[in-house]
């Protein structure tokens, strides 16, 4: 039953990430927006996350990223670029 849930929390706005890499959490967003997360090597795109995000705030999802763990941001209006520092 928390499966299902969780699979529609995206309804009031949510992703719902429970140890899921970051390439895939990326791939998600890119669902629901134009402005597209690219993850740039293997390194980020490996690691593992949780948590709630708002699917219509990227940029948001992408500063908890930058604060939280070994990645960095490079942002333009069509994409947002995550990479190792």
């Amino acid at each position: 039953m928390a499966d299902a849930e969780q699979m529609l929390e995206w309804r009031d706005g949510l992703l719902v990430f429970h140890d899921t890499t970051l390439r895939e959490a990326a791939a998600e967003f890119n669902r629901y927006n134009a402005r597209k997360i690219v993850v740039a090597d293997d390194r980020v795109g490996a690691l593992r996350i949780g948590g709630h995000f708002r699917w219509d705030n990227a940029d948001a999802f992408v500063r908890l990223l930058e604060r939280g763990f070994p990645v960095r941001a490079e942002s333009d209006a069509e994409r947002i670029l995550l990479r190792s520092p």
